[in-house]
């Protein structure tokens, strides 16, 4: 099992380096990737001015590899640019808006095929498109501020993204947005439709309850190391006791059961039971876990989509549905199941004619 101090570092060391990459951004820069643990920046003045380091930088988040790498700059904790980039950043909005780019928004050829593929519906007797549109959603990231408090505390950023079409859970889409060239202002957005929305209010409830199972993987190592020395702890005061305990006994064993002294002894002995109880209870409380989290900051994506309505028929009965293209991603999104709510790989269509996933339909 990781010790304690392996995965904190590991958390401190990425969130240092998206840290710092969301703080350019904010501020106007555009940045690069050129390599492991490495960000090249262009920035504003202004703020290569607030950080004292050159409008094009050259970032290292790592020691080897800033020592590697000729006319980088090593940032960690303590470094004068990065104090200076945590008093920059209480300036900065805990709300941005991003707009991810796509080189040019169009309804690509095939469209239906490419549905069909991603989603099975080869089985039907009839498929057909109804009609295609570009459209412009909205994925909202919420990132909390998760602590674990017991003998030791452990703090982390907690990501949930949430679809603001369905207001659904997408946090699986959250690899591939830490990856996409976003723009800080609007491009051709006024030339598409925006798509429904199912408000920020509601897209923050489903955060929240999300969040509960997102940090389940996180607790559970957590709580594995607390009962770890939870039960090195209670293994030492045992001993401990159990020593005392014989020692008493056997001081017992020498003398005459009417001696003035065994009565003493005797006190003595319950006493130690008793302090042994009550030390054992402030142990567990000790390692009581308690979790607390708070939103720390949300970023909303712009997202250009096509929207694909489509008729699909069995033997018996026609249904029609919405399945969305993502532009940037290339790709077909998995619509949700209205029963269960899950998302569905396939399609299917129950007696009554309404639309569910196979599981729903059994």
């Amino acid at each position: 099992m990781a010790s304690m101090a392996s995965i904190t570092t590991k958390k401190e060391a990425f969130d240092l380096q998206k840290y710092l990459s969301d703080l350019l951004e904010c501020g106007g820069a555009i940045n690069d990737n050129p390599g492991f643990a490495l960000i090249e920046t262009l920035m504003p003045p202004e703020i290569a001015d607030a950080l004292s380091t050159s409008a094009h930088a050259l970032l290292a988040f790592d020691a080897e590899v800033a020592a590697e790498t000729p006319h980088s700059q090593f940032v960690t904790f303590g470094a004068s640019i990065m104090d200076k980039a945590l008093g920059l950043g209480k300036t900065f909005g805990r709300i941005s808006k991003k707009y991810v780019g796509t080189a040019n928004p169009r309804i690509p050829p095939g469209m239906l095929e490419r549905v069909e593929k991603k989603l099975a519906l080869s089985d039907f007797r009839h498929r057909h498109l109804i009609v295609s549109d570009i459209v412009f959603s909205e994925h909202v990231l919420f990132n909390f501020s998760v602590k674990f408090i017991s003998d030791e505390k452990r703090e982390y950023m907690q990501p949930v993204l949430v679809d603001a079409i369905s207001g659904k859970d997408i946090s699986y889409q959250i690899p591939w947005l830490n990856n996409v060239f976003c723009l800080n202002l609007a491009e051709s957005t006024n030339t598409f439709q925006i798509e429904r929305h199912c408000g920020y209010s509601f897209a923050y409830n489903t955060a929240k309850t999300s969040l509960s199972k997102a940090v389940q993987k996180e607790l559970e190592l957590f709580r594995k190391q607390m009962s770890g020395y939870l039960l090195d702890e209670m293994k030492r005061l045992r001993s401990y006791y159990q020593q005392t305990k014989e020692e008493i006994e056997k001081r017992i064993s020498k003398i005459e059961l009417n001696d003035a002294k065994t009565e003493a002894l005797m006190n003595k002995l319950a006493a130690a039971d008793a302090d042994f109880k009550a030390r054992m209870a402030d142990l567990h409380k000790k390692f009581q876990i308690r979790l607390e989290a708070e939103l720390d900051s949300v970023i909303v994506y712009v997202v250009p989509k096509i929207r694909n309505s489509i008729l699909i028929q069995n033997h018996t009965h026609k249904a029609t549905f919405i399945v969305y293209y993502n532009l940037p991603a290339n790709q077909v999104e998995l619509p949700f199941c209205p029963d269960c709510g899950n998302l569905a790989n396939s399609i299917r269509i129950k007696a009554e004619g309404a639309i569910s996933c196979p599981e729903c339909t059994r």
